[in-house]
Parts: structure tokens; sequence; C-alpha cells
């Protein structure tokens, strides 16, 4: 084993070197006008939302179907996901949760099916003993989705609470904190 101080073990170096993925070049690129995300067209009714803009370069994802759209996963939540889905579609969309780190449900504050889909969570809680961990949690009770349902139903009432505030690269950020979570979002413009 090594250790180097002067290495960050989460962020690598020049990370951002190895940007625009060669990857990517298969793909039909959509502009969009929402330069935070890079759009690509994987198949006719697929679209990847790339968010090349953090090291960890998450890609959530659209399927439309006939009469109803999925997005799965909502992002990082530095830019407004919602706008550029209602961009690229005039179907009802639902919103599909992979696993609850950041990076996957940075805007899920700003759907009104995330709030939905954690009623119905809350609504059938009695029928389950606990969550499925995701990563590095080895137990997560489940009555910490009626938390993060009241806090998130907060938030979108503008009754979060104290958070505390950053810029990051241009956008403007409020972290809430939680006993057991926490909830990130782009700070409501005026």
């Amino acid at each position: 084993m090594s250790s180097s101080n002067d290495e960050d073990l989460i962020v690598p170096k020049k990370w951002h070197e190895a940007l625009p993925r060669r990857s990517w070049e298969r793909f039909n690129k959509t502009e969009t006008g929402y330069p935070w995300f890079e759009v690509y067209e994987v198949t006719p009714n697929t679209y990847a939302i790339y968010e090349p803009g953090q090291f960890q370069e998450v890609i959530s994802y659209l399927a439309l179907g006939k009469e109803k759209a999925a997005l799965i996963d909502t992002g990082y939540g530095m830019s407004d996901m919602r706008g550029l889905v209602e961009l690229l579609t005039d179907l009802p969309v639902t919103v599909v949760i992979t696993h609850t780190h950041v990076d996957h449900i940075g805007q899920n504050y700003a759907r009104d099916e995330f709030i939905e889909s954690y009623l119905k969570m809350v609504d059938l809680s009695e029928h389950y003993d606990w969550l499925m961990p995701s990563h590095n949690e080895t137990y997560v009770d489940k009555e910490i989705i009626s938390r993060v349902l009241k806090a998130s139903e907060d938030i979108k009432a503008g009754e979060g609470g104290e958070y505390r505030e950053q810029n990051r690269r241009g956008t403007l950020i409020h972290r809430y904190d939680y006993e057991g979570f926490a909830i990130i979002v782009k700070a409501p413009t005026s």
C-alpha cells in the first residue's frame, strides 16, 4: 500500500483533460441551449443526458414511449433538468431513480413526480422492514423516506430552513443538512 498527501484519491487530477470523451463520437449530439448538459441520441427513442462539468460525469437517460417518457435519474442538480426534458419531449414524464446518491437525484425536488413517488413509498412502508442500501450504506431505516419527503416538500415551498450556499462554476447552490441525509438544490432565482 502506498500513500500520497498531494494526490486526491476521490477526484483525479486533470480528469477534465480526457474530455470530450471519444466514446460519444458515435452518437448524434442534440443542441439544446443548456450548456451544462450534452445530449446525445443513443437510439431513436432514447437520449443520454451527459454532465461533463464535474468529475463523476453523470449520465441520465430520457426514454420516449408512445404515451409517456421515463427520465432515468435527475442528475447532479447543477442546471435545469426539468427545462431540458420539457424541451426534448411533450410527453408526460415519470422519474425513475437508480439509487439515492447526489449525482443521481440532484433535481428530484423540482419534479412533482418525485414527491408523488415518495408519497407512495411512505404509504407502502408498512410492508417492508428497511430500504435497499446503495453503495456504501449498510442499512437504511425506512423512516428516512418520510423525512426526505417532508424536507423535499418544505424546500419546494421555500420553507426548507437553514442551508449553506456555494457558487459552483457559476451556479448558486443550497445544501440543506438533515440528520442522516442532505439535499442539495440549485438556488431559486429571484
